[in-house]
């Protein structure tokens, strides 16, 4: 871990090209996050991961698990709880695009990838929560550092849940988003119109002709926090949709 502009960031790699990882709701130190980070670091990129909840003061430093790794039925059983209990929305609320993340995304990791890194684009790969920046740093016009997005790729997101806490157009964000190389991987566990041919598949296709949209049996959260013991066809999973993923970042490079 190193420190940028007080943000703390994860960095794995020397690859030519960077990617930008954008953690999902229970926070970069659970779940596979650096683990996926050094795998993508093991085909030739460097990837950056910031915390976007490193600066919390609150019970949720780190994210809805702190820094502490509860497996998918620990952190699942933490969710319900600080549903019930209003603690969720809560702390959701302190995470808005504008100024909390977009001053994290604009004002250190753009310049870092741009400037310190030497890169002239960045792929980003988002998990759940990690959508909700990731789709808007992706729709930003011109883009921060003037560094350009060549992919985008979003697993199992729950963009369209938290953007609803803020009342955003999210029309015209997904549509600016789709004008880049995209592949959402959805599950059965999204709304419908986060599914395949759902109304953001169909946003996006009205922007752009390179969208994959393609829907698993896996639960949500599989990629980063499902538990692989004696689960060959989840393990199988992971494997495949992180190859495609992969491909679809280092395809512009």
């Amino acid at each position: 871990m190193k420190t940028i502009n007080n943000v703390e960031v994860y960095v794995t790699g020397s690859g030519p090209e960077a990617v930008v990882m954008f953690h999902d709701i229970f926070g970069l130190h659970t779940g596979r996050h650096k683990q996926i980070a050094d795998e993508l670091a093991s085909r030739d990129l460097t990837v950056v991961v910031p915390d976007f909840f490193g600066n919390e003061s609150s019970e949720f430093a780190g994210g809805l698990n702190k820094k502490e790794e509860r497996g998918y039925g620990g952190g699942l059983a933490r969710f319900m709880y600080l549903l019930i209990s209003g603690k969720f929305k809560a702390f959701r609320q302190q995470h808005p695009w504008d100024p909390v993340c977009k001053n994290i995304w604009v004002d250190t990791i753009a310049p870092y990838v741009k400037n310190d890194l030497k890169c002239t684009s960045v792929g980003l790969l988002s998990f759940c929560w990690g959508a909700y920046p990731a789709v808007h740093a992706t729709a930003l016009n011109p883009p921060a550092s003037n560094l350009p997005v060549r992919a985008n790729v979003c697993f199992h997101p729950s963009f369209d849940r938290t953007a609803a806490n803020w009342s955003e157009d999210q029309e015209q964000l997904v549509k600016a988003a789709g004008k880049i190389p995209t592949l959402i991987v959805a599950t059965g566990m999204e709304s419908k119109d986060w599914k395949p041919e759902g109304q953001a598949h169909q946003w996006m296709k009205e922007s752009g002709n390179n969208v994959k949209w393609v829907e698993t049996k896996q639960k949500h959260g599989f990629m980063t926090r499902g538990d692989m013991t004696g689960d060959l066809e989840l393990a199988k999973d992971i494997e495949k949709y992180l190859e495609e993923a992969i491909v679809m970042l280092k395809k512009a490079n």
